[in-house]
């Protein structure tokens, strides 16, 4: 893939996500991006699962983001 095609692609993905998630401040960016990246991984991994298995898995997959408090009991 060439750098233009990869550029076009980025600019109207990002152009789409603005247009439906219309992000004002930083902390909505960052929720937007978390939404988006929370159900790629949750594709990728009913994905694996399927094809782990070999048949689809019927099952919610929740996804909690870390908390710092959390590891400083570790």
């Amino acid at each position: 893939m060439t750098e233009s095609k990869r550029n076009q692609k980025s600019v109207g993905l990002t152009k789409r996500i603005l247009e439906n998630y219309q992000p004002e401040t930083v902390e909505d960016m960052q929720n937007t991006l978390k939404d988006i990246f929370r159900s790629i991984f949750a594709t990728m991994l009913k994905e694996k699962m399927k094809h782990y298995l070999g048949y689809q898995v019927y099952f919610v997959i929740k996804i909690e983001p870390l908390k710092l408090s959390a590891i400083h009991k570790l």
